[in-house]
């Protein structure tokens, strides 16, 4: 028996080496060489050359997957936090997706093709180097299409993109300046660059003229120095235009990202529970119930916190109607956009609750299943 334990150790870890050199041996698709040659290209890239300026980029940008199969792009701007930006449109009616980073070969060159991301012997290896994350979003702004979405994990490689959020560095640009676009084409490899000459600010749009496709959608622009000046929204192919919401909307939807306090609690109890909760000692009590095994989340403004709130109150006993047992309730902490309130996860936002009844006794509790 224990040979053969040594011998399913041994096969594992084979497979894993593999694997890794799997990820090591391959290379560039022919059309990521031939669109990175436009960069090379790319008239008056002075202060960064266009493979400097591809290799900068790449350090930020993620394809993203959401749960019903469509694509996008992602760009991360706060690798600490590990925040990044995408679209409204890419981000939209989904809790969660998933985010896949870049991975080089043992040779430095890009792996662009699809289905290694995908190719589930891949996954368990990439998820351990965090080239593969889950993401959820945490703040939405339709109006200006864009999201913030936190991540689970960022691979050592990643680098937040570079940028400026106090300044409109569009501002400083001339019509017909080349600007860059990294995404995720459908019909293409992944991490495509392109390049596109700025046009002019309309409104809370960047004109550019560029050939962008349906994938391309979150992704980064950049100037010259490779800093960002604004992420991919729209095109239009029979015109080659683009337009690309300026960096200023992200700092208003970074701006809109507020403290709460939320917990949820579960009915356990074989009959409709009614209860009340109360955030600060100036506010009202609020009504709510819940029926057999049904859930319900609550949040509140953290600025209100303090030791003795929440509070929770119900009736505590069947036998009479006026048995109100009073709690002080512990809450989790997170960040949130002001709209983003049916996105929050239960099992990871809410710190959690539930009613029991005792049959013989008629007695009805809440109880904190972490104590």
């Amino acid at each position: 028996m224990r040979n053969s334990f040594l011998y399913q150790r041994l096969v594992v870890l084979t497979l894993a080496i593999v694997l890794v050199f799997r990820i090591q041996g391959i290379g560039y698709s022919q059309e990521t060489e031939s669109t990175a040659e436009d960069f090379r290209n790319a008239p008056n890239a002075q202060e960064l050359s266009s493979d400097q300026i591809v290799d900068k980029v790449l350090r930020s940008v993620m394809w993203i997957r959401r749960s019903d199969g469509g694509q996008a792009t992602g760009v991360l701007i706060n690798r600490s936090a590990a925040l990044a930006v995408t679209n409204a449109h890419v981000t939209e009616n989904n809790e969660r997706i998933d985010v896949f980073f870049p991975v080089r070969d043992r040779n430095g060159n890009l792996i662009g093709d699809r289905d290694f991301y995908l190719d589930p012997k891949n996954r368990a290896v990439l998820e351990r180097m965090g080239n593969i994350a889950s993401a959820r979003v945490i703040a939405e702004n339709h109006e200006t299409d864009l999201a913030l979405i936190t991540l689970n994990g960022v691979p050592e490689t990643a680098e937040e993109i570079d940028h400026e959020f106090s300044y409109s560095i569009h501002r400083d640009m001339s019509q017909n300046d080349p600007v860059y676009i990294l995404g995720n084409p459908n019909g293409r490899p992944l991490f495509r660059p392109k390049v596109g000459l700025f046009q002019e600010a309309a409104g809370n749009r960047l004109h550019i003229a560029a050939d962008v496709y349906f994938g391309n959608s979150g992704g980064p622009v950049v100037n010259r120095q490779g800093i960002l000046i604004g992420i991919i929204s729209q095109r239009n192919l029979n015109t080659l235009t683009a337009w690309a919401v300026p960096t200023k909307s992200i700092t208003n939807l970074i701006n809109t990202l507020e403290s709460r306090l939320i917990f949820s609690v579960k009915n356990n109890a074989p009959f409709k529970m009614h209860y009340q909760i109360r955030w600060t000692e100036d506010s009202e009590w609020e009504s709510a119930s819940l029926k057999p095994d049904q859930w319900a989340t609550h949040w509140g403004d953290y600025s209100s916190k303090s030791k003795e709130y929440p509070k929770i109150r119900f009736d505590s006993s069947t036998n009479d109607g006026v048995s109100i047992e009073v709690e002080i309730l512990e809450t989790y902490v997170r960040r949130f956009g002001a709209d983003i309130k049916d996105r929050i996860s239960r099992k990871q936002d809410a710190r959690e609750y539930h009613f029991g009844y005792n049959r013989k006794s008629r007695i009805i509790t809440l109880y904190d299943p972490e104590k």
